[in-house]
């Protein structure tokens, strides 16, 4: 038989639950114990004042003797640990053709030379794991979004639209390197001419003049302004 953990034996409140009241419901009893007998410590030794009563021409007097052996082999077999049935065993029945345990799961049941039932519990295992983490993923992603749309919206509250230029546009641009002394200069120089238009609103501009700045510079429409006198 296949399939046992330690547990609660059910037949102890049928089977041999009350005292045998005949030779046949003794040897009934003493049958159901017997199988068990190898899990109770000095079996032979505690069933023995049961077992004289199947003795040929010995008459049935179950006594003070007999009723203890059988209470203290009762209480063995009902307390824990004992053996019960955990699942489906694997005995192949020829009504269906199979074993129960594989008609019900599917696959021959678990010992210690087929490790079938492990695999495929860690194959389940592996399968949820890979979809929780897609689903984690994919919640972080929504979330990601949502907050990226939700930053764009408040940042573009304060922003208007940039300001066009075209290539020999005349511009000024904003200094974006402070330095000492710098409270009192001008935070814009220029003129610079636009030579090229760029994506994303950034333009290339080179001076036309003398003054202290870049010859020529990269930048975007958010430090230029239009220079007043082009």
């Amino acid at each position: 038989m296949n399939g046992y953990k330690n547990g609660v034996i059910e037949p102890c409140s049928s089977a041999y639950a009350r005292s045998p009241s005949s030779p046949q419901k003794r040897r009934q009893s003493t049958s159901l114990t017997g199988y068990f007998r190898k899990f109770i410590p000095a079996y032979s030794v505690i069933a023995k004042p049961l077992s004289d009563l199947l003795r040929k021409d010995t008459p049935f007097n179950f006594d003070v003797k007999q009723k203890a052996s059988f209470d203290e082999l009762k209480r063995l077999l009902c307390q824990k640990p004992v053996l019960v049935q955990e699942v489906l065993n694997s005995t192949f029945q020829r009504s269906i053709n199979t074993t129960p345990f594989e008609l019900l799961f599917g696959t021959q049941i678990n010992n210690k030379t087929d490790l079938r039932i492990q695999q495929l519990i860690d194959e389940q295992l592996q399968l949820e794991f890979n979809e929780n983490r897609k689903l984690l993923r994919k919640a972080a992603k929504t979330q990601i979004l949502k907050v990226q749309n939700e930053n764009k919206k408040s940042y573009n509250l304060r922003r208007k639209s940039p300001y066009l230029y075209s290539v020999k546009d005349l511009v000024a641009i904003k200094k974006t390197q402070p330095g000492p002394g710098q409270k009192h200069y001008n935070k814009f120089i220029g003129p610079y001419k636009i030579t090229q238009v760029k994506p994303n609103d950034t333009y290339n501009a080179e001076k036309c003049g003398n003054f202290d700045g870049p010859t020529k510079t990269s930048t975007c429409a958010e430090y230029l302004k239009p220079w007043p006198n082009k």
